[in-house]
């Protein structure tokens, strides 16, 4: 078990070419453009860092295509659900008579933008897998 301090390089994890993303601003670019991380604290199991984000300066870490398939596709599931829920409901809601707020309009179409943007990031990774 490592104590104290280590340098990425030191433990063989330094590849400048290496894809890297920040999950906080969805900056993608490659290792060697992260900062230095100075320092941080890690839990037992946490992924390491490459670096910090260029754009945040949040922990940048490597970027695996599968692990963003697999979150975008469970973002997209979530928000297709919230979507599927509001459309019911807007539906009851005109059945029974009841007019509909702009609020409600509004939150509907905030939903199936970020449905889109969510479709939109799915068929992207899709294409990166190619």
């Amino acid at each position: 078990m490592t104590t104290g301090s280590y340098l990425v390089d030191e433990i063989g994890l330094a590849n400048e070419n290496l894809p890297a993303a920040c999950d906080s601003c969805e900056w993608v670019g490659n290792a060697g453009e992260t900062k230095d991380i100075d320092s941080t604290a890690l839990d037992a199991g946490d992924p390491s860092p490459v670096g910090r984000c260029p754009e945040c300066d949040s922990l940048a870490y490597l970027d695996r295509l599968q692990d963003r398939v697999i979150d975008h596709a469970l973002q997209l599931f979530d928000c297709l659900s919230k979507l599927a829920t509001a459309t019911s409901n807007l539906n009851a809601a005109q059945h029974s008579g009841r007019n509909i707020t702009a609020d409600e309009w509004s939150d509907l179409y905030a939903l199936t933008n970020q449905a889109n943007a969510l479709l939109t990031k799915v068929r992207g990774d899709h294409a990166a897998e190619r």
